[in-house]
């Protein structure tokens, strides 16, 4: 069995959604915008080993 950790099936989770908007030819607004303000995704960025020891 594979294992995949919370960023793995959210990055997977934003690209299905993703694929199915544009599909359909719609907009899709990423999850990871909204929930997660600047300051947050740009340390999570830069420092994706303190995430991921």
């Amino acid at each position: 069995p594979l294992m995949y950790s919370w960023h793995d099936k959210a990055m997977l989770y934003e690209q299905c959604h993703w694929k199915q908007a544009r599909k359909k030819n719609q907009p899709y607004e990423f999850m990871w915008n909204k929930t997660w303000d600047k300051n947050h995704r740009e340390h999570y960025y830069y420092n994706w080993p303190i995430y991921f020891p």
